[in-house]
């Protein structure tokens, strides 16, 4: 398998770009089915809007799952304001302190894009005890830069309408460290589809599913339903973590920006599956990718509902650090990017009901 680095980007580029917020996945859909479907046996939809899309194994064989969550953290329009200015609800986690003067862009249920900035507060005049404040979430305001109500229901602006942030995609000045909206999670969606493309023409015992799930950053939803029609035997979430690589994240954590791919060990949804992890590390071994030890304290991923479906399956996460995520920007590393599309295959095309059934008795 070849990576050509400028078609790698250009696909990173597409599928963080795409707009999608929790519940308004249709435009990131649309960009996974276009890289699914010309090495995809087959694709399905659910009722959440899963993307599902396989390549079959030998009939018998045992499921592999792997998902990477489509949607991004942003905002619904909540309420308009007679002067025009736009009441915003979070979708997924925000840390208020890094929304002001971003620029975001209202989606409109016709699709049309309008541009607009959280507004921020000149310092003159504020009191001093004040300025050390972060502005609480419903404090803030999208400026859309017209006069009125009225001119926003002219943009045929409503209630319930999709906020995303407005950003390019960057290569930065190492020429490997990448940075774009919505890496959490495009990343973890764009090394599914790659490992998709990776075996295409490829004879395997198990049948792999690339999953794109829906809804995560609100509850792990997709996640459930997708898991309980596919059925794995085993799973992988693939997800970012924290980059401990920082001055605020300098707590000695070893999952840092270019380290390799992060094992994540437990979150505060799941305990990975021990016999899964360990089959993972010694593929990484063989292969000499690079692997990190990662501890997540808060928060978890789609497999900390994937683990519980039916009679339980097999599920770990498999993460990229990243910087800065939960905001307008982030950033990851190409090259544990492309170590993490090369472990993943591999891991994934010896799957055999030998290595399912080691992977299981490593547990009891």
């Amino acid at each position: 398998m070849e990576y050509n680095f400028d078609e790698e980007i250009a696909f990173l580029t597409d599928i963080t770009l795409a707009k999608g917020v929790s519940g308004r996945e249709k435009e990131v859909a649309k960009t996974f089915i276009k890289y699914a479907e010309p090495y995809a046996d087959e694709i399905k939809r659910d009722a959440l809007g899963n993307v599902i899309a396989y390549h079959y194994g030998k009939p018998n064989g045992p499921v592999v799952m792997m998902c990477g969550h489509m949607d991004e953290v942003g905002f619904f329009v909540k309420s308009i304001e007679d002067n025009g200015l736009i009441r915003l609800h979070p979708i997924g986690g925000w840390w208020p302190l890094c929304l002001p003067s971003d620029l975001f862009v209202v989606t409109n249920k016709e699709g049309k894009e309008f541009l607009g900035v959280i507004g921020a507060r000149a310092p003159h005049g504020v009191p001093q005890e004040q300025r050390k404040n972060v502005i609480p979430l419903e404090n803030l305001y999208l400026d859309l830069g017209v006069k009125d109500k009225k001119m926003v229901d002219d943009l045929k602006i409503k209630v319930g309408d999709m906020v995303t942030p407005k950003v390019d995609f960057h290569v930065m000045n190492d020429g490997k460290t990448l940075m774009s909206k919505a890496f959490d999670d495009r990343i973890g969606a764009a090394i599914a589809l790659r490992v998709l493309k990776n075996l295409k023409g490829v004879e395997t015992e198990c049948t792999y599913v690339c999953v794109g799930t829906t809804q995560e950053e609100v509850g792990l939803r997709g996640a459930k339903t997708s898991a309980y029609g596919v059925e794995p035997d085993i799973a992988f979430a693939t997800d970012v973590s924290l980059s401990h690589d920082t001055p605020d994240v300098l707590d000695g954590g070893d999952s840092k920006l270019g380290a390799g791919v992060a094992m994540t060990l437990c979150d505060a949804g799941i305990l990975s599956h021990p016999g899964l992890v360990n089959y993972l590390k010694e593929t990484a071994q063989r292969l000499d990718i690079p692997y990190t030890n990662d501890f997540m304290a808060a928060g978890s991923t789609d497999a900390g509902t994937i683990h519980k479906t039916r009679e339980g399956v097999m599920t770990m996460t498999v993460s990229l650090a990243c910087r800065y995520y939960h905001s307008p920007y982030s950033m990851i590393n190409y090259d544990d990017y492309i170590n993490a599309c090369k472990l993943m295959t591999e891991a994934i095309k010896n799957v055999d009901r030998k290595v399912v059934n080691k992977i299981r008795e490593a547990k009891y």
